[in-house]
């Protein structure tokens, strides 16, 4: 065998060697080539480490050539996930332009709607907040202004009533100075207020009216009833009926007093009757004759000096016309005369007249009150009845008449109510002590009363309480003075038109 002579197993194993290698080698190109994709996928900026291929046969040549066929291959491949990546990247970059842009005119719109939502948001709370603000300052300025009202009222109140400390008057005192000091501590409103629930619609139970019902046309005022029990019975007349009652004073002197209506043109006869059956040597006239343009009472006694006027079988002269009897009255000395009967005697009489009480209300001060009251007692001979009247001789009578009997009840019993002294009152004369302000005057004038008599001091609780009705009297008289006004003017204005159409 020749030296040239190759062994061709030996090539045969040689190829399969290469064959074997290259097929190895292509395969780990490829999982390469796979694991470079999915990386370059995941980060695309991060390019693929460059790794060397081992040659694995002897033969150089065609480990060069397999080789540069692999990098061939791998740079094919290279290029292809290059342009991939770069359409990949493309598309993802247009798409990112469109997101941006979408989202720059959604963010417009949405942010132009926005804006406008904020706006209106915003107006909406500033109004809201503008409209709490508002209550909240009209709360705060109520708050202020009640505040304000409650410490004037306080004021007022402590003024009215100050916190004295006070000591009530010891067990065994006089009943006058124990009764004062339990009555200051009352209000004005509040004793109103008592003669509104427990005394303006109290009749007295177990009370007739024959008479009345009998003589309609005798009453002033249909709603004024004359109590059958009570009422003064005329005697040797043509009728026993007069709108006049009976007052009693509690305690053993027999004191009484005639409380009476202010005479019509009907009853004139009848009233001097009375007087001069009962010889009565005061009347004490607690009204005028008209008032706010309405006639009150009927001119029933001579207004000059020697004048004389006759009613029926009496006839009456003003004998003298003496001085004050206290401060703006009028004191004139009266003779009357039964004609009818010769051989009977002349009933010498006094007329008081006060013509500063209005009707319903009371005078600011009770001192003027006070001074006739005591004066007319004093001067009244004893045993003899003193002929009160005003216009209905309800109101204004049994207040003055209320002087009296209140003292003596509650020189009884200082703890008695005054609803109690007024009822037992109204069981002798219908709807006595009218007006809740007559009612409130008869407090005030026992309480100067028991001033002027030296019981009660005019200090602390009892000086506020009298200060308290002056300033409520002010404000009623000053608004009857309003009224009386436009109703003398209304009556003078009638008074022309009669005098036109006569």
């Amino acid at each position: 065998m020749s030296n040239n002579w190759i062994n061709p197993l030996i090539g045969i194993c040689n190829t399969s060697v290469l064959v074997a290698s290259g097929y190895v080698i292509w395969t780990c190109a490829a999982k390469k080539d796979k694991n470079t994709s999915i990386r370059s996928a995941e980060s695309p900026k991060r390019p693929p480490p460059k790794k060397s291929i081992i040659p694995t046969g002897p033969s150089p040549v065609k480990e060069k050539n397999s080789s540069s066929s692999d990098e061939k291959n791998t740079d094919s491949a290279k290029e292809k996930n290059k342009k991939s990546k770069e359409n990949e990247e493309g598309k993802k970059e247009k798409e990112k332009k469109k997101s941006k842009i979408l989202g720059v005119k959604e963010q417009t719109d949405t942010g132009s709607k926005s804006k406008e939502e904020d706006k209106k948001e915003k107006k909406k709370e500033s109004s809201k907040s503008r409209k709490s603000r508002k209550s909240l300052k009209k709360l705060l300025e109520k708050s202020k202004k009640s505040k304000t009202v409650e410490k004037k009222k306080e004021k007022s109140e402590s003024d009215e009533n100050p916190e004295d400390n006070e000591k009530p008057p010891e067990p065994g005192s006089d009943p006058r100075k124990i009764w004062a000091f339990k009555a200051a501590k009352m209000k004005c409103q509040a004793i109103c207020k008592l003669h509104q629930d427990k005394i303006k619609g109290y009749m007295p139970p177990n009370c007739t009216y024959t008479a009345y019902d009998a003589n309609p046309d005798l009453s002033r005022y249909t709603d004024v009833r004359c109590i059958e029990e009570t009422r003064v019975i005329l005697k040797n007349h043509e009728r026993d009926f007069i709108h006049a009652s009976w007052m009693r004073m509690p305690g053993k002197d027999d004191m009484s007093y005639i409380t009476t209506q202010g005479p019509l043109p009907e009853t004139l006869v009848d009233f001097w009757h009375m007087i001069y059956q009962e010889k009565i040597s005061y009347v004490l006239m607690l009204c005028t004759l008209f008032e706010g343009g309405v006639e009150k009472c009927t001119l029933y006694y001579p207004e000059k000096l020697a004048e004389v006027v006759r009613f029926g079988r009496y006839e009456i002269t003003l004998t003298e016309c003496k001085e004050e009897a206290i401060a703006n009255t009028t004191w004139n000395a009266l003779t009357v005369v039964d004609t009818a009967d010769p051989s009977s005697e002349p009933l010498y009489m006094n007329h008081v007249q006060v013509p500063w009480w209005p009707d319903q209300l009371a005078p600011e001060d009770a001192r003027p009150m006070i001074e006739l009251y005591k004066w007319v007692k004093s001067v009244n001979p004893k045993g003899i009845p003193i002929c009160v009247h005003c216009s209905a001789g309800v109101g204004r009578t049994a207040t003055f008449v209320g002087i009296d009997y209140a003292t003596r009840r509650i020189m009884e019993n200082p703890n008695i109510e005054m609803v109690d002294i007024v009822r037992e009152m109204r069981a002798m004369r219908f709807q006595a002590v009218q007006s809740h302000m007559q009612f409130l005057f008869l407090y005030v004038a026992l309480m100067q009363y028991f001033i002027d008599e030296g019981v009660v001091e005019m200090t602390g609780r009892i000086e506020a309480f009298m200060t308290q009705y002056k300033k409520h009297a002010q404000r009623k008289l000053a608004k009857r003075a309003v009224q009386n006004q436009q109703g003398e003017k209304a009556a003078a204005d009638e008074k022309e038109k009669e005098k036109e159409k006569a």
